[in-house]
């Protein structure tokens, strides 16, 4: 897989801190499968929503955006995923999210 991929960058958000992360920011091509992936605790396909589970945190699909993997990295770059998310930040109105 390389930088041009389609697929979608999406924003979880968690109920309540772990220690200093409140949100997960990742790309996949096939949304449905991962977020059962997230929701499962899956610590091989994710160490962070798996302790988060674990700590009874939950989480929730707040944003998604259409684009190559690029588009991840370029948001992951800017570490502002307080900023993009529409729960922590009322600003943010007009969003993009698909739910399985």
């Amino acid at each position: 897989m390389d930088a041009n991929t389609p697929g979608i960058t999406y924003l979880l958000h968690f109920s309540e801190s772990y220690y200093h992360a409140r949100h997960y920011l990742g790309w996949t091509n096939d949304l449905a499968k991962r977020l059962r992936e997230h929701m499962n605790g899956n610590r091989d396909k994710c160490v962070l929503t798996h302790v988060i589970k674990e700590n009874g945190i939950e989480h929730t699909l707040v944003r998604t955006w259409r684009g190559p993997l690029s588009t991840e990295k370029t948001l992951k770059k800017k570490k502002n995923n307080r900023l993009l998310c529409p729960v922590c930040n009322p600003k943010v109105k007009d969003y993009e999210c698909e739910l399985p």
